[in-house]
Parts: C-alpha cells; sequence; structure tokens
C-alpha cells in the first residue's frame, strides 16, 4: 500500500507538472495570438498606406498627363502663332506654286457660214479648296469665254485639266465652269469632294483667313514664269479689291517684273489672296458664289452669247478703277 501512495503521489506530481507546462504551451500559444494579431494589423495598416500610395501615385500620373496635355497645347498654339505672323519668302511661295500648280485645256467651237471656228486655249493655274469643294481659277480672258458686249457665243466647248509638271499624265475632264459673282472675269472650275488633288498629287491652296495681315503679297505671273513681291493698299472705295501698284523695296524679284491681268496673288501667310484682274488691282477672293454656270458639252450659240454679254455688263458696273 505504501508503495502504491508512493506511485500515485510520483503520478500526481509528474501531472502537475505536465498540466504546468501545458499552462505555460498555452500561455506562449496566447502570446504568439497576440504577435500575430499585431502583425496583421501592422499589415493592413501598410496594405491601407500602400493603397493610399497607389491612388496618390495615379493622380500625380493623371495630373502630369493633364499638364503635358496643357503644355502640348500651349505649344501647338505658340507654334501656330509664330507661323501665322512670320510671312514666307516668296521664293518658297513661288516653289510651291510651281510645285502644284495644274495645266487647263479649253476648246470650243462654232459653225461659220464659210469656216468653222474653233478655239483652243491653254493657261496655267493652281486649285483653291473651299469647303467639300476644289476650284481651278482663271480669268475669263485666258479663255474662249472673254466678257465682251458683242461675244458671239460658242455651240460646243469642253476641257480637260492636268498636272502641269506633266507632259504626259492624267487628263481630268472638266465639268464647265462658273463666273463668279462678286467679278464676272473670275471664272472658277469647280470639283466636288478633294480626290481630284490626290489624282494630280498636287496640294491645293487655301483661301486667306485674314488677307490683310501683311501688307505685302507676292503676284505670281500666269503663264508661272515670274514674281515679284508688291504692297498693297486698300480703298473703301474699291471694296474687296487691293491695289498692287507699289513694288516691295528690296523685295525679291524674278527679274522684270510687273503685274498683269490674270496673275495669282499668294498671301505670305501661304494662302491664296486672291488674282490680278487688271494690271493694278487685285480681286480679294472670299467666296465662290456663281452669278452664272456654263455647263460643257453641246451649247446654244445664243444662249451663250447672252451669258457672256451679261457678265459684261456686270461688269461696267463697277468702280473704272477696278474695271
Amino acid at each position: 500500500l505504501r508503495t502504491n501512495v508512493a506511485n500515485v503521489a510520483a503520478t500526481t506530481q509528474q501531472t502537475s507538472r505536465n498540466v504546468a507546462g501545458l499552462r505555460t504551451n498555452v500561455a506562449n500559444v496566447a502570446a504568439t495570438t497576440q504577435q500575430t494579431s499585431r502583425n496583421v494589423t501592422q499589415i493592413q495598416t501598410n496594405v491601407a498606406g500602400l493603397n493610399t500610395n497607389v491612388a496618390t501615385l495615379r493622380t500625380n500620373v493623371a495630373q502630369v498627363a493633364t499638364n503635358t496635355a496643357a503644355t502640348t497645347a500651349r505649344v501647338g498654339a505658340l507654334q501656330e502663332d509664330i507661323r501665322k505672323n512670320r510671312p514666307f519668302n516668296a521664293n518658297t511661295l513661288f516653289q510651291h506654286y510651281q510645285t502644284n500648280h495644274v495645266h487647263l485645256i479649253f476648246n470650243a467651237h462654232r459653225p461659220g457660214v464659210l469656216f468653222d471656228s474653233n478655239e483652243r486655249v491653254e493657261a496655267k493655274t493652281i486649285l483653291v479648296q473651299h469647303g467639300n469643294f476644289l476650284f481651278a481659277l482663271i480669268h475669263a480672258s485666258d479663255t474662249p469665254f472673254a466678257l465682251s458686249s458683242t461675244a458671239t457665243g460658242w455651240t460646243r466647248a469642253h476641257g480637260s485639266m492636268k498636272r502641269a509638271a506633266q507632259k504626259r499624265g492624267t487628263l481630268l475632264p472638266l465639268p464647265g465652269l462658273k463666273f463668279l459673282k462678286a467679278d464676272p472675269r473670275v471664272i472658277a472650275v469647280p470639283f466636288a469632294g478633294t480626290q481630284t488633288a490626290a489624282k494630280l498629287r498636287v496640294q491645293p491652296f487655301t483661301l486667306a483667313k485674314n488677307p490683310y495681315h501683311f501688307p505685302k503679297a507676292v503676284v505670281i505671273d500666269k503663264e508661272g514664269d515670274a514674281f515679284g513681291e508688291y504692297r498693297f493698299d486698300i480703298s473703301p472705295q474699291t471694296p474687296g479689291y487691293v491695289k498692287m501698284d507699289k513694288p516691295f523695296a528690296g523685295g525679291i524679284f524674278s527679274g522684270a517684273f510687273n503685274p498683269s491681268t490674270g496673275d495669282l496673288v499668294v498671301s505670305e501667310t501661304g494662302e491664296l489672296l486672291g488674282i490680278m484682274v487688271n494690271s493694278k488691282y487685285c480681286w480679294v477672293i472670299n467666296d465662290f458664289t456663281a452669278a452664272s454656270d456654263l455647263i460643257f458639252g453641246q451649247l446654244n450659240k445664243t444662249a451663250n452669247a447672252n451669258q457672256i454679254r451679261t457678265m459684261h455688263r456686270a461688269l461696267l458696273a463697277k468702280p473704272a478703277a477696278v474695271r
């Protein structure tokens, strides 16, 4: 019995030690759990901070993109302002004309008592883009339809156009022409769409948005062989026209040159200013409204004669200086 009691006492002591060890383990687990909780809390705090940093970074990136776009826009506006306020050199403008002008061919016919009358006229000009249309411009005196009070008219007419730089280029038929309302001496040949320029591989001119931005312009001979810089005057007596009778001192000229009827006038912005309607005055083109249309093909001779005479009478209503 004493032995059993001793064994029970020993077992009890061992059990006490085991319970103590278990308590220690439980305490360690509790401590570990608390540390883990603190670690999890710290990680959550760090993640929240990281999310805040990412959001801030995204905001900064968006702000940089906005600032970059604004800077690009300001630079673009500044470049455009510089371009508008820096005149093109006359040689540059003439070279642009040389590279992009086109060749017009007009043919007109009417029968006669003894002999038929045929007229073939060839002329150089440019294409002008206005809205969704292209226009080839030419003075009426450089076509078979020169304005006259004694015009006899034609019974048939047609025309074609090609790139002037090509000796054997694609010939595009001309649909007809318009005598422009603002000055019927100026004829515009219309083309719907802008693909005509692409076919001919030329760059069309545009009308001057601010024709009086620079006080001088470049006059280009209608034959495309000469040019010169001229100052121009604006007068309330001749609205819509500028007087090109003052050669620019120190300007660029291709030899002896004087403006003449049908010459083109290019603004120093690189845009088309207008066309010389006589040797001194340039009509400043701002629209292509027609006073009368002529469709190529078979024509009524009497009606065509009356059309040309009517345009001549409209011309006589203008100030004497610009006729």
